[in-house]
């Protein structure tokens, strides 16, 4: 499998650049057969890769950095539409066996959606990021939530995140503030996990908000991989992934490690990268491996790595190494 896995990619994502002056794609996920799905911005594509290697394009022609997969093997994915004011998205799902679906259309204005940090539930429930000025002139997220039978968005609410106060607050969901939020999780029990600019947060399903562990990326990162924009765009989280114990773990492109945040907000690093490369997602598959994708310093490279434990094996490698 892996041999046929490697020729695949190799074959499909050779030539693909995956740093532009936009963030990469960090959509990394593994069904419950083992089908590997994996964001390539530059190419507007979701790949979909086989369990016996077989590789073709899932989604085409769709600018799509995040997406999810539901229990039962549905694709949830964002779409960008560049043609639209501030590049409003709309949601699509896409089922195991080809069926896809736009579940939100493009708004008329971003406040009823427009995010990549999102998250839609079993009943179709859409959580998601919302960047709006304050009166004091600066940017911080807020949290909305859209019901499923909420066709137009006109019924959107927000449910967490003032506009008022410092830029990072905990407390009740409606007194705690965001700066930036890059990514969610949703939970069964309904917790949301928040990538907020540099810091791993937690909604619960009471309503509070909380930091686990430090801050998460460094002040000044050695060597980054990505140059290209301002400095929030490379000097960011980008992959989030929660497994079944409550761990949290986080791709830190530009310090290139991933990071491992316990529920008790105990901080280890789980992976570094080689020099040259940096990882972008994560995920587990169905037998509990962690996977990790990772791009190179120039961009077109990609590869593959699967964890046994705490020893991970090169999956792919795009070129072959």
């Amino acid at each position: 499998m892996l041999t046929t896995l490697a020729a695949a990619l190799t074959l499909s994502l050779a030539n693909t650049h995956l740093h532009t002056d936009q963030h990469p794609g960090s959509g990394l996920e593994v069904a419950s057969d083992g089908t590997v799905y994996l964001a390539d911005v530059a190419r507007k594509t979701i790949w979909r890769i086989s369990p016996e290697g077989e590789v073709a394009p899932a989604v085409t022609s769709s600018w799509t950095h995040e997406f999810h997969l539901t229990a039962g093997d549905t694709l949830v994915y964002e779409k960008e539409h560049l043609g639209y004011e501030q590049a409003p998205q709309s949601i699509w799902t896409l089922t195991a066996d080809g069926q896809r679906t736009q579940v939100v259309a493009p708004p008329d204005d971003r406040s009823k959606f427009g995010s990549n940090a999102f998250a839609r539930s079993e009943s179709g429930e859409v959580f998601f990021a919302h960047r709006v000025r304050g009166e004091d002139g600066k940017w911080r997220s807020i949290i909305r939530q859209r019901a499923a039978d909420d066709l137009d968005g006109s019924a959107v609410r927000t449910i967490a995140g003032s506009l008022e106060g410092p830029l990072y607050r905990d407390g009740p969901a409606h007194e705690a503030t965001f700066r930036m939020i890059l990514d969610m999780r949703l939970m069964d029990d309904g917790t949301l996990y928040l990538l907020d600019r540099d810091r791993l947060r937690m909604l619960a399903p009471d309503g509070t908000v909380s930091t686990l562990g430090p801050v998460l990326i460094d002040a000044s990162p050695k060597n980054p991989p990505t140059r290209g924009g301002s400095e929030s765009t490379w000097n960011r989280l980008y992959g989030l992934c929660v497994d079944s114990d409550g761990a949290a773990h986080v791709a830190y492109n530009a310090g290139r490690r991933v990071v491992c945040i316990d529920p008790d907000g105990s901080l280890k690093i789980v992976h570094t990268s080689d020099r040259g490369w940096a990882p972008l997602g994560v995920a587990f598959g169905p037998d509990g491996a962690m996977h990790i994708s990772e791009a190179s310093d120039r961009g077109s490279r990609l590869r593959v790595l699967r964890f046994e434990g705490d020893k991970p094996s090169v999956l792919a490698s795009i070129p072959a190494e």
